[in-house]
């Protein structure tokens, strides 16, 4: 049962997930300046991101039809061998595009994107059980499932609040691991 002034939603609900491709290589001009961050799953590895490895021209993103995603988006990895035991999930920092292999769920309107982004990652093994394919020769997601996947919503004071509590506790043991690492063995 929930507690009052929550909902159960899906994140077909907030309008689905959306994700991107990648410009084709034999296009020198798409790839000839560094305008825009392109992530893709090997970027995958921070909370928070201001950059990619990979970054895309402007041309590209006009000419080929890329979408940018707003600071605020939540990116998720849904096809690489990763899934086979951990289910990345990101924020966007900056204004960015993704390949093929991340799906998006763009900031909504009475959800806070930091509580979106650590509802997912607190779910990621029940994702991986529920929504990954079977018979791929990659590990994929099915995006489908995961769209149709119920999570819960507090209000959005509410949402706020555990956000800035998880940024606070989170900075806590991030303190205390630097500490545990600087000890001599």
């Amino acid at each position: 049962e929930l507690p009052s002034g929550w909902t159960r939603f899906a994140l077909k609900d907030l309008g689905g997930l959306s994700g991107g491709k990648t410009p084709s290589k034999a296009n020198p001009e798409f790839w000839s300046t560094r305008d825009v961050p392109w992530v893709s799953p090997k970027d995958m590895k921070k909370n928070l991101l201001e950059d990619a490895e990979d970054r895309i021209s402007q041309n590209a993103v006009d000419e080929a039809g890329m979408t940018l995603y707003p600071s605020g988006s939540v990116l998720m990895v849904t096809r690489s061998g990763i899934l086979q035991h951990t289910f990345p999930v990101a924020l966007a920092g900056v204004e960015l595009t993704v390949n093929q292999d991340i799906k998006v769920l763009r900031p909504i309107e009475g959800i806070v994107p930091k509580f979106s982004f650590y509802m997912l990652k607190s779910f990621g093994a029940e994702i991986l059980s529920a929504c990954s394919k079977d018979g791929t020769t990659v590990q994929s997601i099915d995006s489908e499932k995961l769209e149709t996947f119920l999570f819960s919503l507090p209000p959005l004071a509410e949402q706020t609040r555990i956000a800035q509590k998880l940024d606070e506790l989170l900075a806590q043991v991030d303190t205390l691991k630097a500490r545990i690492d600087a000890i001599p063995a």
